[in-house]
């Protein structure tokens, strides 16, 4: 009586250890030494090659491994032999299924008596999409490490854009209509505008500045860019431009337009290492319901269309289908971060706009983003009086910079205004404390060494709630900048700022709640 019992003892544990083993999410084989030839696998290996488990019988574990790993897993197989210890040993591997695609295997490795034989027992797992998603970890802490360098570097640069504008602006307004300064003067004022254009784009990457949006000829982007390209790319690269002068205004942040044009040219360049033509043509068209049938992202309308073309080598539909997604990439390591058309594609959905690709394989590439036209412009004059208007206020400057501080205070003075100047947080709210009454704006750097200007914000704010307090920074709309309008800031400006600018806003700050 007992006999049976054992039999059926047996017969349990023995289903148990089989539900056990073909149920596991990994994949289990015991090979053979030294031939690997497999002597059992589970049904999840041979899922995860693509065998069936008869194939399986019929194949050895270098049948799995792509040939470049043959030579380092059999050294790693005789480490596994002579190892004492029963832990099993861990790596990843570049492995083939059946089918000759390839996957990233992580494989557990042990070595164990079976059928009186040394062999190698092995656990293997489909890592291809857990390593994907840790390599756009990497490449993600990476930009954001890459992104708050870049902003740290515009703001240092839009402080020293800040003493050239200003200087330059006061002389300027000291130099007679006549004279020959006049024109280099006006030169420099141009670039430091161009400059701070450039760190605007700096601080967009970086995520430090909301994007401004407003009226853009989409042909002066174009030819803008077309003078830089001129520059940069290599000379065996022609470039062709065709604007339609028809074109309307576009509704959109010009140095985002600017970084479409650089990043779809600079993916053409890429597939052109031979050389080749560079094709960017403009046209005003009109999208009818039939094409909203079939696009209904886009409203029926009038669009601009900017169309970038090349003769590169063109794509095949596997990477038509990956194209927008961020992290893909088809070149090679330090080539590429797969972030440039990701980039593209977000700005045109920002824009309200559609983006479509047409390639072929040695066919080339052609790009076609439709974007929204503007509302046509109202024309409001403006008055020549208003330009720069002054005022008879006093204003305490707060600036860590001792020449914005110096050009600043030069600058206000010039149109009438009582200037206080202070070089950190705690002497502005020293001279503060001691002159409050008399002081009617409080203009405050908000990156300044000790007491910053978000303490110092919220000091003269408990002194006087009402205070009128204008905070200027080269991180435009950053998060503490947001912080300070919420703790009761008046009004914020962004750093280099133009003359006119900064009268207009002081004069609104300084006429709001006036008896």
């Amino acid at each position: 009586m007992n006999a049976p019992l054992s039999e059926e003892s047996l017969r349990e544990s023995e289903e148990l250890y089989r539900f056990l083993v073909e149920n596991t999410p990994d994949g289990f084989f015991i090979a053979e030494i030294p031939s690997g030839k497999l002597s059992f696998v589970n049904s999840k290996l041979c899922e995860i090659f693509g065998v069936s488990p008869e194939q399986a019988g019929e194949v050895s574990i270098w049948n799995g491994l792509s040939p470049e790993e043959h030579e380092i897993v059999s050294e790693r197989i005789h480490k596994v032999i002579k190892d004492t210890t029963p832990s099993p040993r861990r790596y990843i591997y570049s492995m083939r299924r059946m089918d000759g695609t390839t996957f990233k295997g992580e494989v557990s490795l042990s070595n164990m008596m079976f059928r009186e034989k040394m062999v190698i027992q092995g656990i293997v797992r489909d890592v291809t999409e857990q390593i994907r998603l840790q390599d756009q970890l990497r490449h993600a802490q990476k930009m954001e490490a890459i992104g708050t360098l870049a902003g740290g570097i515009a703001h240092e640069f839009n402080n020293l854009m800040q003493a050239v504008s200003g200087y330059t602006e006061l002389l300027l307004l000291n130099t007679a209509l006549d004279s020959p300064s006049k024109q280099k003067l006006e030169a420099i004022r141009k670039s430091t505008q161009r400059a701070s254009e450039l760190t605007r784009q700096i601080l967009i990457f970086s995520q430090k500045v909301e994007s401004k949006v407003l009226p853009v000829r989409l042909n002066h982007e174009v030819m803008r860019i077309f003078k830089l390209l001129k520059k940069t790319l290599p000379k065996m690269i022609e470039i062709k431009v065709s604007s339609d002068e028809h074109v309307r205004d576009i509704q959109a942040d010009p140095a985002l337009i600017g970084q479409i044009l650089m990043n779809l040219s600079i993916n053409a360049r890429d597939a052109m290492p031979d050389g080749g033509t560079l094709f960017i043509s403009t046209s005003d068209v009109f999208l009818d319901e039939q094409y909203y049938r079939n696009h209904p992202e886009l409203k029926p309308g009038h669009y601009a269309l900017l169309s970038i073309s090349d003769t590169g080598c063109g794509m095949d539909k596997e990477t038509k289908q990956h194209l927008f997604e961020p992290f893909y990439t088809t070149k090679g390591t330090g080539k590429g971060t797969g972030l440039g058309l990701a980039m593209v594609y977000g700005i045109v959905k920002e824009h309200g706009g559609h983006i479509v690709c047409y390639s072929e394989s040695g066919m080339g590439t052609t790009f076609r983003i439709y974007l929204p036209v503007a509302d046509p412009p109202k024309d409001i004059p403006e008055l020549a009086s208003e330009k720069y208007p002054g005022g008879t206020e006093t204003i305490l400057l707060a600036d860590d910079e001792d020449f914005i501080r110096n050009s600043g205070k030069e600058l206000l003075e010039r149109f009438g205004y009582t200037v206080l100047i202070a070089a950190d947080g705690e002497e502005a709210l020293e001279i503060y404390r001691q002159k409050s009454d008399s002081i009617d704006l409080v203009m405050l750097d908000l990156l300044m060494p000790g007491m910053g200007g978000k303490k110092c914000l919220e000091e003269i704010l408990a002194i006087h709630p009402a205070a009128k307090v204008l905070i200027a920074s080269g991180y435009s709309q950053d998060k503490i900048n947001t912080e300070a309008m919420a703790i009761g800031a008046a009004e914020f400006i962004g750093k280099p700022y133009q003359v006119g600018e900064l009268l207009k806003i002081i004069r609104k700050v300084s006429d709001k709640h006036q008896v």
